[in-house]
């Protein structure tokens, strides 16, 4: 199998999967590191270093942040 770096740069589809948060650490004042694990698999093309957005449910922020 061959790639190229237009591959490699093609976003994969969106998709919104739900995923839990195991574990809350309070980096700074204002700075929180989530370590979450997915709810169900990952699509087989996920690939690692890939971006993800999080979107909370309930919450005042409207924008998806990652």
């Amino acid at each position: 199998m061959t790639s190229s770096i237009a591959d490699l740069a093609t976003p994969a589809p969106f998709a919104d999967l739900p995923f839990f948060v195991k574990d809350v650490q309070a980096l700074t004042s204002d700075l929180v590191l989530l370590d979450t694990v997915p709810a169900e698999s990952l699509p087989p093309d996920a690939r690692p270093g890939q971006f993800f957005q999080i979107l909370l449910e309930g919450g005042e922020v409207y924008l998806r942040r990652p």
